[in-house]
């Protein structure tokens, strides 16, 4: 048996009370149900049944949504990303794309800012999830002044020498991993050779996966619960 109830809590909101006493269970007032631990007395323990059943489906590989509201670099350069709730996650080692999920290391600016970066770490933008770094790579090569640009002239724009790039290299590793001529206007392509683009630059600005660290009362309890459910299936 796991070591939380369910409890439903509509007999609490007659008093409209923060806290609720029903058969010596005391459980946090909310129009939903709520999972509490067995010890009772542990109010600051409960947790929305509906935030409980999104955690699980990001245990088990479906994406979680829930907003992340504030990012915090450290100076071992990791990078902490706290929810609304107060869990979250620490991205530590591996390179700072991945750390800051900018798989383009698009620098900080108005346009990020429009993309949904949430804040600014190493003077790179630093985004919510994976996924909206790449879709602010990928409309920034469908921005203007990239668009109109042939790949060769897109890339001596995007890494040039003066940054200690070196552009030679991008060119030779987007053909070979594309098959992409260089002299192709980004205007040109299409949505998957745009994202095989995206992709190969992922790759050359040194994308490489560190270690991820959950932390908050939400993940705390997903844990317990995961264990218990591993050890009646074993």
């Amino acid at each position: 048996m796991l070591p939380f109830v369910i409890k439903g809590v509509r007999d609490a909101n007659k008093n409209n009370a923060k806290y609720s006493f029903s058969k010596g269970v005391r459980y946090v007032h909310s129009d939903d149900f709520l999972v509490c631990p067995t010890d009772y007395n542990i109010v600051s323990k409960a947790v929305l049944l509906s935030d409980i059943k999104q955690q699980l489906f990001h245990e088990f590989g479906y994406e979680y949504t829930d907003t992340v509201f504030k990012i915090q670099s450290f100076e071992d350069n990791s990078v902490q990303y706290t929810r609304p709730d107060g869990s979250g996650f620490v991205r530590k080692s591996g390179s700072r794309t991945w750390r800051n999920q900018n798989p383009g290391a698009i620098r900080t600016s108005p346009f990020t800012r429009k993309m949904g970066a949430i804040g600014d770490a190493g003077g790179f933008a630093v985004f919510p999830s994976e996924e909206q770094g790449m879709i602010a790579l990928k409309a920034l090569l469908r921005t203007e002044s990239y668009s109109k640009l042939s790949i060769y002239d897109a890339i001596h724009k995007y890494a040039p020498f003066c940054d200690s790039n070196d552009p030679i290299r991008y060119q030779r590793h987007l053909y070979e991993s594309t098959g992409i001529k260089p002299n192709r206007k980004l205007s040109d392509l299409s949505d998957e050779e745009l994202e095989k683009i995206a992709q190969s630059i992922k790759v050359l600005e040194g994308w490489k996966e560190g270690t991820v660290s959950n932390f908050g009362l939400f993940v705390d309890l997903i844990n317990e619960i995961c264990t218990t459910q591993k050890q009646r299936n074993s």
